[in-house]
This record gives structure tokens, C-alpha cells and sequence, in this order.
């Protein structure tokens, strides 16, 4: 939702985020030029939009979850560089069980391409082909998809040159 500039100006942003929880809403992000990112159920959504200082609403759309660098990470490990499939991280939204999130992405990909990442972090491991990543994306839950990163570990990589000999 985007918020109306006097509304933020004369209540200000706690008050605002009050009456949307008053409504059955929780703001989980903001967006630059008083916008706000809410969840709930579709009549406190409903509700929340109709609220006199909402200027404008829009539905999240799965494409602004998806990283636009996606596919694009050069990759120094060979196999997974001719790998169709990719390697992600999917962040989940505040105020969403993560085994929910986890269930949907494994309806899409299969049980064994998606885990948690780990036991405390809200995000998800998942290994997916380009073609599935948009399916991803319209799980209400997820926040945020991007392709994990490659570590090389320097001890495992780099050769070690000792020099014997009398000082």
C-alpha cells in the first residue's frame, strides 16, 4: 500500500502501522515513497486498503521477488556451472511458518530439492530449474529468491611452496 504524505506527516509511521494492525494486518516492509508491504487474511487486506489515509494498492507481484542476477552468478565449480538447475536461497516474510513455506516449495520442486537453510534463519535452500523459479515466486510466504553464492576455500585450493634449507 502506499501511504497518503499528509497521513505520514500529521499521525506519523507508528500510528499508521497501529490502525493497519487494528485491521487484522502486519507491515513486514516498507518501500521508498511511503509504501508499505502488509500480510493477512484477504478481508483484513481488503480492509486495510480501504483505509482513508491508503492512497494507492497493489497485489506483491512474484516477479519482485526474484533476483534479476539469477543465472547470470559465474560459477567456478564445473559441474554446477553446466547444471541446469540452480542453487537458490529463498527468504521468507516475517509472520510466515517456515515449514508452510517449506511444504509449498517441495509441492513444486519435489521433497528432496528444498530444506531449511538452517535451524534458526528464515530462508529456504532450494535447487530449481529456471522454468520453476516464477512458481517459486507466487508462494505467498516467500520474500525474496536469489542464487547462492560459491565459497572456495583458499586452504583446499591454494598449493603451499616451503623453502628448506639453512638460515
Amino acid at each position: 500500500i502506499q501511504v497518503s504524505a499528509s497521513a505520514f506527516k500529521s499521525e506519523g509511521y507508528d500510528a499508521i502501522e497501529e490502525k493497519l494492525k487494528s485491521f487484522g494486518v502486519a507491515v513486514v516492509s516498507s518501500v521508498p515513497e511511503r509504501g508499505l508491504v502488509i500480510i493477512g487474511e484477504a478481508a483484513a487486506l481488503k480492509a486495510a486498503r480501504s483505509a482513508p489515509f491508503v492512497e494507492a494498492s497493489a497485489i506483491y507481484p512474484g516477479g519482485f521477488k526474484i533476483d534479476p542476477s539469477i543465472g547470470s552468478t559465474p560459477l567456478v565449480s564445473k559441474i554446477r556451472a553446466a547444471s541446469r538447475e540452480l542453487d537458490l536461497i529463498a527468504e521468507i516474510w516475517p509472520g510466515f511458518r517456515g515449514d508452510e513455506v517449506l511444504a509449498q516449495a517441495r509441492e513444486i520442486l519435489g521433497a528432496d530439492l528444498a530444506s531449511h537453510l538452517g535451524q534458526t534463519d528464515g530462508s529456504l535452500r532450494l535447487r530449481a530449474t529456471p522454468q520453476q523459479i516464477p512458481a517459486l515466486a507466487e508462494i505467498p510466504g516467500i520474500r525474496h529468491i536469489q542464487e547462492d553464492i560459491e565459497f572456495m576455500l583458499a586452504a583446499a585450493e591454494v598449493h603451499t611452496t616451503a623453502q628448506v634449507g639453512e638460515v
